[in-house]
């Protein structure tokens, strides 16, 4: 058998595999596979696929060239060899949509089945004059090859009924045109309920929360929405957030709303008092996209309110406070993620914002705030990276203060919401200190300053998974870290700085088979004033 040039034929070779002649050249479009001699050489069973007729069983006879028809049906024939004597092939066919092996009289034309297996039946064999037949089975555990004795290959043992059709090789005909009604506007809403959620959980010494996250989007994804609730049952409190994009044009309108809690430590680390922080914000952005790298802008109104809801004793509740920001920000990112890295490398990301609290009246606080988030992420060999961030943070005047302190991304969101307003660059006041508990009060001014390095590495790609859980583990790699950081109200400097550090060990899973999550399980100690041992779970990435 030869293929050229779109064209199928036969080519009768002698001993030494130079050509005698052509016996048979196809039109185009019509394909032969899967060839067999008879016993006496007079004729050559195949499978052959016509346009207007798919695949079926064919009789080439030697002597005419003609091509006679075995089988002329929708289903799909292939395999066929000659029984011992010729007087009979055998083949797999899909009847009933379940490859068997087959048997082909050829006086009679009578087709019997051989075999009733629910995988599939392929490739059927005679050994030499024994009359056994062997075949490849397909089940549960792969393929493996079986046999059938010669007592059931008499013909009509399982007769099989008139081909069923199954999946058939030939073209469909065009579909008939479908009369269309008027056309309606587009409405998003009968797509735009949620069809799913997943536990969220936030775990730490100071808070235990557990609730639900959800999300939907309209089919044109125009509209985008999240959706986190949960209740804190060590402090008897509901937290949450709500976000929602309109993309549609070349800038994305953002809303984002959320109810959370701070804690506030005395000079003792005891708690002070506790402040619903409810934070609202109106956010456009502008991205230009590029391959290499991403420039952003960013513009923003951001009312935030917060107020006592737990005071210890002997202490003096302070009233709500206001504050109505407007912001502007311009982010740059040429950092990458490729399917089998370990962290984002190769580039850096850099955000300068700038707030003000004078522009819309009603706040209780005053002045500006500028920020300086640079990030600086090398790959250094093989999958290893070296993680650098530095963040400064200035207010002017009375702004409302910095807070450093706790572990970043303690509670867990699954990566979708990677997208969602929640990461604004607007009104971010607390920054993570490992080693540091939240609230600390020498840890809080109008003023910060902190840098982290990390470096982080592999440490075995598993790409191992199980059916029952349906959970997946590609690889682990951990991290060494160091933290510092300051916050202070007066001067240019702090008067001193506090440093933690510690290590990480991270599991890249996948949950239900199309989830990915990010397993840490992380120490980090503190070794200055207010300082902790701090053991902690996270279900995302610090940076």
């Amino acid at each position: 058998m030869q293929n050229g040039e779109g064209r199928n034929a036969l080519h009768m070779l002698d001993d030494k595999g130079e050509l005698i002649e052509v016996l048979w050249r196809s039109d185009p479009d019509v394909v032969i596979s899967q060839l067999d001699w008879s016993p006496d050489g007079k004729a050559i069973v195949a499978s052959l696929f016509r346009p207007d007729s798919g695949w079926n069983l064919e009789l080439f006879n030697l002597e005419s060239r003609q091509w006679r028809a075995l089988t002329s049906d929708t289903s799909i024939e292939n395999h066929a060899i000659f029984n011992a004597d010729g007087s009979a092939v055998l083949f797999s066919a899909d009847y009933g949509g379940i490859y068997n092996i087959r048997r082909l009289d050829l006086g009679s034309g009578a087709i019997s089945t051989l075999t009733n297996v629910r995988g599939g039946a392929f490739y059927p064999a005679i050994a030499g004059n024994s009359g056994k037949l062997y075949y490849v089975g397909y089940a549960s555990d792969g393929f493996d090859v079986y046999r059938i004795d010669a007592p059931t290959l008499a013909p009509a043992v399982m007769p099989t009924p008139e081909p069923v059709p199954g999946p058939t090789g030939i073209p469909l005909p065009p579909a008939p045109e479908v009369p269309t009604g008027q056309s309606k506007g587009y409405s998003p809403w009968r797509s735009f309920a949620p069809r799913w959620w997943f536990p969220y959980f936030a775990f730490g010494s100071q808070r235990s929360e557990l609730g639900a996250t959800t999300s939907g989007w309209d089919t044109l994804e125009r509209h985008t929405y999240f959706l986190t609730a949960a209740y804190d049952f060590q402090n008897n409190w509901f937290t949450g957030s709500f976000d929602y994009i309109y993309d549609r044009w070349f800038f994305l309108p953002k809303f984002h709303a959320s109810s959370s809690v701070d804690f506030f430590l005395d000079s003792e680390d005891s708690l002070e008092r506790a402040r619903r922080d409810s934070e609202y914000i109106l956010q456009v952005d502008f991205p230009l996209l590029r391959i290499q790298d991403r420039l952003t802008v960013y513009t923003g109104l951001v009312k935030n309110e917060d107020k006592d809801i737990e005071v210890a004793t002997g202490v003096e509740s302070v009233p709500k406070f206001e504050d109505n920001l407007v912001g502007v920000g311009l982010s740059y990112d040429s950092t990458n993620f490729q399917p089998r890295s370990i962290s984002r490398g190769g580039g850096r990301e850099i955000l300068v914002v700038a707030e003000s609290s004078d522009v819309i009246s009603g706040s209780n606080y005053t002045g500006e705030v500028y920020t300086l988030d640079y990030r600086e992420v090398p790959r250094l060999w093989g999958e290893s990276v070296l993680a650098f961030r530095f963040v400064q943070g200035w207010g002017t005047d009375r702004p409302r203060p910095f807070r450093l302190g706790g572990v970043d991304n303690v509670s867990f969101m699954p990566p979708v919401l990677g997208t969602a307003p929640a990461n604004s660059p607007f009104n971010r006041r607390d920054y993570s200190l490992r080693g540091y508990p939240e609230g600390l009060a020498q840890l809080r001014g109008r003023r910060m300053r902190t840098a982290n390095l990390e470096y982080r590495f592999p440490i075995k790609r598993v790409e191992r998974g199980y059916m029952v859980p349906p959970f997946g583990l590609h690889q682990m790699h951990g991290a060494v870290f160091v933290d510092t950081g300051a916050a202070w109200n007066e001067g240019d400097n702090p008067d001193e700085y506090f440093t933690g550090a510690g290590a990480e060990f991270t599991a890249d899973t996948v949950l239900f088979y199309f989830l990915p999550l990010r397993l840490t399980v992380g120490y980090a100690h503190g070794f200055d004033r207010g300082g902790e041992d701090q053991g902690y779970v996270r279900l995302t990435a610090s940076f």
